[in-house]
């Protein structure tokens, strides 16, 4: 009797269903590494957006730094100058001062001498004074000498 289904058959038959199993299987495997690779590509995409849109950001925000800061340079240049002149200023006052202070000491000094040439000066009027009274009576008192001889 021959069979309908040769053993040879089943056999290729059984094979080529494992065989699909196996490949199925595999399929199934690399299917869902494939979506595992797109779902991580996804996300590294939607992360490489997010970075763009932070870059993006910063560069506007050291696009505008930038401008302050070229705009502040003037101003700082400016005050820069200012410090200079105050300092300048500063020693000036300083001078100033120091020039005040012996320009009173020196007015002090001459007011001081002053007041002793007054003094002296008074003095000498009034041995001036005394010497022309001296004198009058000595010219009376020969006056009175003449006059009794």
């Amino acid at each position: 009797m021959n069979p309908v289904i040769k053993p040879s058959l089943v056999v290729g038959l059984v094979g080529a269903l494992a065989a699909s199993a196996l490949l199925s299987g595999v399929l199934i495997v690399k299917l869902g590494r494939f979506d595992d690779a797109r779902l991580k590509a996804d996300e590294a995409e939607s992360r490489t957006a997010t970075h763009t849109t932070e870059l993006a950001k910063l560069k506007t925000e050291i696009e505008s730094l930038t401008r302050q800061k070229d705009t502040l340079l003037p101003q700082i240049a400016d005050w820069q100058e200012r410090l200079k002149d105050k300092a300048a200023a500063e020693a000036a006052l300083v001078a100033v001062e120091a020039k005040q202070r012996q320009a009173e000491t020196d007015h002090t000094r001459a007011n001081k001498r002053l007041e002793e040439a007054n003094r002296i000066m008074l003095d000498a009027e009034k041995q001036k004074s005394d010497l022309a009274a001296n004198v009058k009576r000595l010219k009376a008192e020969i006056a009175a000498h003449k006059s009794q001889r």
